[in-house]
């Protein structure tokens, strides 16, 4: 809720703190963190995306780093490729597969499975765009593609899963009741609430937390690569 206000302890239980996907961790609470003077480690991955604005490079320069890979295989493309981004070595030469385009071509948009991009502006812009050259006129439709954007046992759906509407069961005012698939998920009855669709930004999460039967989604045809992730 935008009225809620957070305040930091003057103390906390513990003798240590022990941060993973450190490489997300803003400079504002890294500060807070900071205050209680307690040990810090901290894991990630100096690979991974960064916070979208005030970066303390907390993984620029760990103690130790591992550098085997044991997730995907040693020649997995998308690790090559991915690297070969972060390190800045030149793509044109070496993937052929790849097109490679100074701004977003409108058939690769309507023909991608799911498209990535960098901030949530684009995202809803591009989300807008597909929904409209798709003729979804209506909030919700048969056909959508949602992606969940926090985890929810009790709707047994979890943060980032893509899904595609199968049936529109139930609309009433702001609750629309769907039946939903996804790759290897069986079907689900899904409780929505349509102001959460198409924002940016949803400032009032009061609504999840005192009802955990609805499920926090958005339209699922583009996505942040912070989501991603």
């Amino acid at each position: 809720n935008q009225n809620d206000e957070f305040v930091i302890k003057d103390e906390i239980k513990g003798d240590y703190f022990i941060i993973d996907e450190a490489s997300m961790i803003g400079e504002n609470l890294w500060k807070d963190i900071q205050k209680f003077s307690l040990p810090i480690v901290l894991i990630g991955d100096p690979g991974q995306l960064e916070p979208l604005y005030d970066d303390p490079k907390l993984m620029s320069k760990p103690d130790w780093t591992l550098h085997e890979i044991h997730r995907q295989a040693k020649d997995n493309g998308i690790i090559q490729f991915a690297t070969d981004i972060r390190l800045k070595n030149s793509l044109k030469e070496i993937y052929e597969n790849v097109k490679f385009n100074e701004y977003a071509d409108i058939e690769d948009l309507k023909s991608a499975d799911i498209v990535i991009c960098g901030f949530n502006n684009t995202r809803c812009k591009i989300n807008n765009y597909l929904r409209k050259i798709r003729g979804f006129k209506d909030v919700l439709n048969k056909g959508e593609q949602i992606v969940i954007l926090k985890n929810n046992t009790h709707a047994g759906v979890f943060n980032g899963q893509i899904l595609t509407i199968d049936k529109i069961i139930e609309e009433k005012e702001n609750k629309i009741i769907v039946s939903c698939s996804g790759i290897g998920a069986e079907p689900l009855k899904l409780q929505l609430d349509k102001f959460q669709f198409g924002k940016e930004r949803i400032a009032d999460f009061k609504l999840f937390r005192m009802n955990r039967k609805i499920v926090f989604a958005d339209y699922g045809y583009c996505i942040t690569c912070h989501k991603s992730q």
